[in-house]
């Protein structure tokens, strides 16, 4: 098991399901020493709350919240401020993976529509997220699997004899000076660490190989009815959206930043074909392969 996490040629998840099977079939683990951790409550807490943020995410309950308090950054530190306060925030009271998890796709397009790079933001954003985890119990896998080895095995408080108990906000107040000192050193700590590259615009210039690629909305995209401009496909680095074509067959060429998306579109983008993967990221949009070609 450890050969193969090392290797990483299997999925994490495989790798331990293959080391609990051959325990097993050495009859090295019972099968009830082998389910126990499925029947830990901790473990059954880390599932819903990664349920929870699933049905957020697809549902995009948080895409109108996060587009109020994100708004139009001025500066780097506004937008750092901006993002990673509600992240913290969330991540209190929601499990940290997939919060950032779910942040990432909207990150990169509020990005883009700001002109900051994203590079400084999603590293901040996800030690915010980590930080504003541990303010909760709530926050974090580990405080979760912690409390439910303590309540499985009945750990005794030494001071007091009887049982420990974990309140959900029992470690808030060690946790929000971290919390606080950590996005101080950040905001100061950012511009030093997290040094300016070459865009991929500049890439394209370099390297004018270039590539048509076309990509539908479906049904369930987060950005129908929004602008161009309010999705962030205005300012994509190394792709430019050239043409629209609506459901039915209208083609719009002269594109606005104004010009509204809806279900059913085709986007006709032109760019590096290494930063295409962007527009994937991005909830509801998928590949329209027939139409992606070489120019």
């Amino acid at each position: 098991t450890l050969a193969s996490l090392i290797k990483g040629d299997l999925p994490t998840e495989m790798s331990m399901l293959a080391g609990v099977t051959a325990m097993l079939a050495f009859f090295i683990i019972t099968p009830e020493q082998a389910l126990m951790g499925f029947s830990n409550a901790g473990v059954a807490t880390v599932v819903v709350l990664f349920m929870m943020a699933e049905g957020i995410q697809s549902t995009s309950l948080l895409r109108p919240i996060l587009r109020f308090l994100l708004g139009k950054s001025k500066s780097l530190v506004e937008a750092q401020l901006r993002l990673w306060v509600p992240v913290a925030v969330f991540s209190a009271f929601l499990n940290n993976t997939p919060v950032v998890a779910m942040l990432i796709p909207f990150v990169l397009s509020w990005s883009r529509s700001i002109g900051v790079p994203v590079f400084k933001l999603l590293m901040p954003m996800n030690i915010a997220a980590l930080l504003g985890g541990s303010c909760t119990l709530l926050g974090t896998s580990t405080n979760i699997v912690v409390v439910g080895l303590a309540s499985t095995f009945n750990v005794i408080d030494p001071k007091t004899g009887d049982l420990v108990h974990f309140p959900i906000f029992g470690i808030t107040p060690l946790g929000v000076p971290y919390l606080v000192m950590g996005l101080i050193y950040m905001l100061f700590a950012t511009p030093f660490m997290l040094k300016e590259r070459r865009g991929a615009v500049e890439d394209v210039m370099r390297n004018p190989r270039e590539y048509t690629v076309a990509v539908m909305v479906t049904e369930n995209a987060s950005i129908i009815g929004e602008t161009i401009l309010q999705a962030g496909l205005r300012g994509l680095e190394g792709l430019f959206l050239v043409e629209i074509t609506r459901a039915e067959g209208e083609c719009l060429n002269a594109l606005g930043p104004d010009t509204l998306i809806a279900a059913g579109d085709i986007m006709l983008f032109a760019g590096q074909v290494e930063t295409v993967n962007e527009l994937y990221q991005m909830q509801g949009l998928v590949p329209a392969a027939a139409d992606s070609r070489k120019i």
